[in-house]
């Protein structure tokens, strides 16, 4: 329980202690009164939300929101195409497959850029904690979209998948502001406001989305769809190269002999 209090305070805006204010005094003598239970109550809510010092509580933590992640996107599958039971509960166990696999798959290849170019200590768990806290809120989003999409499927055939993909899309635009917020708290003090670190932070989210996005588009293609039909992401490479071939490809002009007839 404390480690899913630590997500939703380290998910949630940085707030910095309130600043104490004179007690109220009247006639020299200090009364109690409701603003000093108030400074209490915020003191010790920014002590909850102060950064685990260790690398071991940050990647527990990060471990813990990764769970919570894929609970959360398998809600998800459940809301997608809730018509058909079967493909409801195939999803609800291919669409967490997908994230945990894709984030295997990307992960290491992120942390052996950190350690070349932005190398500094105990900055591999801070990208462990920063990730799974991007991977809980943006799954958190989705699932709590879940609701309307199973409303739409079961009431427009044809707005149903569209309402899903935004979903997706809004859910990756939370957890990658949520990444580089994280990020920038774990970052020292000094550099936060840096612009190289600034840089630094938004590279390394988008080439983390971008490398995760291509790693899921390609599983996808091995499984069977999520959707009620198979779109172009879907299709991973292969669907991507027959895009470009159709575009590249010029309209043959009819044949003599097919114009003679």
């Amino acid at each position: 329980m404390s480690a899913f209090t630590s997500i939703l305070a380290l998910v949630g805006p940085s707030e910095d202690a309130a600043p104490a204010s004179p007690p109220f005094r009247d006639g020299g003598t200090t009364q109690p009164s409701a603003q000093s239970n108030a400074e209490r109550v915020s003191s010790e809510r920014v002590a909850s939300m102060q950064l685990p010092a260790s690398s071991a509580q940050r990647s527990l933590i990060a471990l813990s929101a990764m769970i919570g992640a894929l609970v959360l996107v398998s809600l998800w599958g459940l809301a997608v195409n809730p018509v058909a039971i079967g493909t409801s509960l195939r999803n609800a166990s291919t669409v967490p497959m997908l994230l945990l696999v894709s984030a295997l798959v990307c992960l290491p290849a992120i942390v052996v850029f950190m350690r070349i170019f932005v190398y500094a200590p105990g900055r591999v768990s801070s990208l462990f904690l920063s990730y799974g806290l991007g991977a809980f809120a943006g799954s958190l989003t989705m699932a709590a979209l879940a609701p309307v999409i199973a409303l739409y499927y079961h009431s427009s055939h044809a707005a149903g998948p569209l309402v899903a993909k935004i979903s997706v899309v809004v859910g990756l635009a939370v957890g990658t502001m949520i990444f580089t917020r994280v990020s920038a708290r774990l970052a020292k003090p000094e550099t936060t406001s840096s612009l190289v670190a600034i840089g630094t932070r938004w590279l390394t989210a988008a080439l983390l989305v971008t490398g995760q996005l291509a790693v899921i588009a390609q599983l996808a293609s091995t499984v069977d769809p999520i959707l009620d039909h198979r779109t172009r992401f879907g299709q991973g490479i292969d669907g991507a190269a027959s895009f470009d071939e159709a575009k590249e490809r010029p309209h043959q002009a009819p044949s003599e002999g097919g114009a003679s007839q």
